[in-house]
């Protein structure tokens, strides 16, 4: 037996998830999301306004989530509308500890609409992480307290949802059949025309587009972390990660393992957080 084979065969007698569960989670996911999006919306005006849609990153949905994991953990941007033409992106790559973390400076404070002033700091005039986070925050307690926090769903069954306050926004469902646990965070998309081009990060998209064939408007997230920093977002790449895994077939699986291994080893190893191992494992394949 090869070594890719044999890889192949740990990842699906030991790593992958069991289709049946994954496919209950995602469906307690959805109705969760239909509920307490359309109950915040209805609970804010200013939220109802500004919320574009939800998408889907995390383990969860680049196919990397394992089998040991304890519970179902869904991680979400939450999209807001913003005109990106009157936003400069400013300070990338000035901090040596936050190289992907920017400004968005307004160029056209006067000219927005007043739910978009709702979330920028008129002292600073830039888009405000912790006025975004406190605008989900507001709607989203809201809507929790208008459904007395309980998930009834139309098949009949209830579940408790409740909420935890940390970087992101995260609610915690739970039933005696299933439980599921969402994190939700504020986010901006950018074209990709709106990163500065005469960066190291601005080069690294470029050689990286050239190596998996991919000359498209990637695009970029700017992601609300208003713990991390309450000033600047932090710059993500996240479909470009993707195609990245898409690209290199065994990766998704050596990162599986990895993540298997440092759950069942436990100990100093849970130090290594899913985001690090995501980030560190496809970078192998371009040196």
């Amino acid at each position: 037996m090869g070594d890719y084979q044999l890889l192949q065969n740990v990842n699906r007698n030991y790593i992958s998830q069991d289709d049946e569960d994954l496919k209950k989670a995602n469906a307690l996911l959805k109705q969760t999301l239909e509920i307490f999006i359309k109950e915040a919306r209805r609970q804010s005006e200013v939220f109802n306004k500004l919320y574009q849609e939800i998408y889907y990153s995390g383990s969860a949905f680049d196919g990397l989530q394992v089998a040991s994991c304890t519970s179902n953990d869904f991680d979400l941007n939450i999209k807001f509308r913003f005109p990106t033409n009157k936003v400069a992106i400013s300070g990338l790559e000035h901090s040596v500890k936050k190289m992907n973390f920017a400004e968005l400076k307004v160029t056209d404070f006067d000219s927005l609409k007043d739910e978009h002033k709702a979330i920028v700091d008129p002292i600073t005039n830039t888009v405000s992480p912790k006025r975004m986070y406190s605008l989900l925050k507001t709607a989203g307690d809201r809507a929790l307290t208008e459904l007395k926090n309980q998930l009834r769903l139309p098949n009949g069954k209830v579940y408790s949802i409740t909420r935890s306050e940390g970087a992101p926004y995260m609610l915690n469902i739970r039933g005696s059949d299933l439980s599921i646990s969402i994190d939700l965070v504020p986010s901006i998309h950018f074209s990709q025309s709106h990163l500065p081009t005469n960066g190291r990060i601005a080069s690294r998209v470029k050689e990286i587009q050239r190596i998996v064939g991919d000359s498209s408007d990637v695009g970029f997230m700017a992601i609300c972390l208003w713990k991390a920093d309450s000033e600047r977002f932090e710059i993500d790449f996240h479909d470009l990660e993707r195609k990245v895994l898409h690209h290199k077939g065994c990766v998704k699986t050596v990162i599986r393992l990895l993540k298997l291994l440092r759950n069942k080893k436990g100990g100093s190893m849970n130090k290594s957080w899913s985001h690090l191992i995501k980030t560190i494992g496809p970078q192998e394949p371009f040196h």
